[in-house]
């Protein structure tokens, strides 16, 4: 016979278990980071645009605010899916990186001017800018509102 104390751990593991499987997920966005693989993903989801998040992950203060006020949150999720291919091109300082995905990150900088970080491009299947940004106070709501709008206006 199993004693109570064992059963009452057992549900209490149960109902903890159910909680967290069923509360949002966050995280989920799935990161590009070689860029010429997420415009061929562009060309075949022709209603996506390309987000492509020039950052310095691990030392960049306006970068890890944007990512964890924005990009971890819900709002930012669910719209950042339906409506964009997601790369992050790093350029970190303490993180081990290929010495080619270093170069191809560094080139691509350049290519699109980029002078700072954080920097967001939004980019077509053909790789024109249509938009660009950085980072925004207002958390996610106010993030995604500034990309409807500005892509709204194109």
């Amino acid at each position: 016979m199993i004693s109570k104390s064992i059963a009452v751990s057992v549900a209490t593991l149960a109902i903890t278990f159910f909680t967290f499987a069923t509360l949002p997920k966050t995280g989920e966005i799935q990161w590009q980071t070689d860029f010429d693989e997420a415009v061929k993903l562009a060309k075949k989801s022709p209603k996506k645009k390309l987000f492509v998040f020039f950052t310095g992950s691990d030392w960049c203060g306006w970068c890890i605010k944007l990512h964890r006020e924005v990009f971890l949150k819900e709002a930012f999720e669910s719209y950042a899916q339906d409506n964009f291919i997601m790369v992050k091109l790093d350029f970190p300082r303490k993180s081990n990186q290929t010495e080619a995905e270093k170069a191809r990150n560094a080139a691509l900088a350049r290519e699109y001017g980029v002078q700072g970080f954080p920097t967001v491009l939004i980019m077509d299947k053909d790789k024109k800018v249509l938009h660009v940004t950085g980072y925004l106070n207002g958390g996610p709501e106010n993030y995604v509102r500034h990309l409807q709008e500005s892509l709204k206006a194109r």
